[in-house]
């Protein structure tokens, strides 16, 4: 893939360089064998400055928190379409389980709808799916 950086798998050692504002979420789903979280979505790789508005490079990606537990979630639809987009995603707390792992408390916040999830879970990965494209909005032409 020809991606801005070369890496298309992100650990929780890279959180600090990402950003997700603005990024468009197209599905939640859980793996229980791994007990994760994952967020299926457009990642922004880049936000291009033009004449006064912008272009992105954006690919579809998937976000996976492992060993996800206590998960909370609060989304209001209410009177709006169904379209969700992350406002940021914040990395609060960490404390070792009982079998000695690390664990991280994570919050993602949503711009649309209004709401937040809220998880703890022992490692983040932010995987890119497929050859980023330039873009006039902050979403991937998906199949």
């Amino acid at each position: 893939m020809n991606l801005p950086n070369g890496k298309s798998v992100y650990s929780v050692a890279d959180f600090e360089t990402l950003g997700f504002h603005n990024c468009h979420v197209h599905g939640i789903r859980w793996d229980s064998s791994a007990y994760a979280l994952i967020l299926d979505l457009d990642y922004i790789l880049q936000w291009i400055e033009k004449g006064g508005s912008f272009e992105f490079v954006v690919a579809p990606a998937e976000i996976r928190f492992e060993y996800s537990a206590e998960v909370k979630v609060s989304l209001d639809w209410s009177n709006l379409a169904m379209e969700c987009q992350i406002q940021d995603i914040h990395r609060r707390d960490h404390k070792r389980n009982p079998n000695g792992t690390e664990c991280y408390l994570w919050e993602i916040e949503f711009a649309t709808p209004s709401g937040a999830m809220e998880l703890w879970a022992t490692d983040f990965e932010l995987k890119i799916l497929a050859e980023p494209e330039r873009s006039e909005t902050q979403k991937s032409r998906r199949a």
